[in-house]
């Protein structure tokens, strides 16, 4: 049985992340929960709880993540079932293409479910030092409508909720790029253990130096171990990446289903592989 994830199911939900060595916390479950409760899942047998799967709404697309289905349950059609459940739920809500990040053991289900291969989805890590920059400081409230406008157009969607979350959450590590008292990036970070996972990091095609958030993210923690998501067929940013010593420890493959869909460049970071 699929049924609507209740809170005291986060839990059970961030336990198989934790068995699956996924490194998510709670605190990112959580999110996903308050911003689509209905649209995150567990599946049950017999009254116990077997797997889990979450999606992110965003209007004219959805993402689907934390397809989990815990060990012992295996190789009984569950996965799948959580996946047919939710494309059906984001069809319903009017979705013409849905995205997911898939380990590549699994990509042969989603090809099978009608899903296709876009590019790497790479996992970066990199110890980095403080310099000086400047034209970037900490976000305030009073940004929060215009980093919004521009992550709506880079994104080309609307995740509000998420981006107030973030900043409501860790305040200290989330920072804006401005020129001329225009807001032509920002940066969120979110802390981890002895880490800090970078993203979103959004992007005015204009600017010139993204760099320069990513630098002022680290010049203001006393934590020197980062980490970020990319999309390979971003060149500017993975080259940036690079740039910054950055090494990769892990991909997923970027899978569409539906009609074809691109971000902006201007997408320099991933938020996480469940919400884009």
């Amino acid at each position: 049985m699929i049924k609507l994830i209740a809170r005291k199911d986060l839990d059970f939900a961030h336990k198989l992340t934790e068995v699956e060595e996924w490194g998510t916390s709670k605190e990112e479950l959580e999110d996903l929960f308050l911003f689509n409760p209905k649209g995150f899942y567990v599946s049950e047998s017999s009254g116990i709880l077997n797997g889990m799967i979450s999606t992110a709404f965003y209007g004219k697309f959805g993402v689907v993540g934390n397809l989990i289905v815990s060990k012992s349950f295996r190789g009984q059609g569950i996965g799948k079932g959580l996946m047919e459940y939710v494309i059906q739920y984001l069809k319903s809500k009017g979705c013409k293409t849905i995205l997911l990040d898939a380990v590549p053991q699994i990509i042969p289900l989603y090809k099978q479910l009608g899903f296709r291969p876009v590019c790497r989805s790479l996992r970066l890590e990199g110890e980095l030092k403080s310099k000086l920059v400047e034209n970037v400081r900490l976000m305030t409230p009073k940004d929060i409508t215009k980093v919004i406008q521009l992550d709506k157009k880079q994104f080309k969607g609307n995740r509000a909720f998420l981006l107030k979350r973030r900043f409501s959450l860790h305040p200290n590590l989330c920072h804006v790029l401005v020129r001329k008292g225009k807001i032509n990036g920002f940066i969120m970070g979110t802390p981890k253990e002895n880490k800090i996972f970078i993203g979103p990091w959004i992007i005015h095609p204009i600017e010139f130096e993204p760099r320069l958030l990513l630098q002022s993210l680290v010049n203001n923690v006393n934590i020197r171990k980062f980490q970020i998501g990319i999309l390979e067929n971003n060149n500017r940013a993975v080259q940036l990446a690079q740039d910054f010593g950055f090494t990769e420890y892990f991909y997923s493959i970027r899978m569409i289903y539906g009609k074809s869909f691109n971000h902006s460049e201007g997408l320099f970071a991933i938020a996480g592989p469940d919400r884009g």
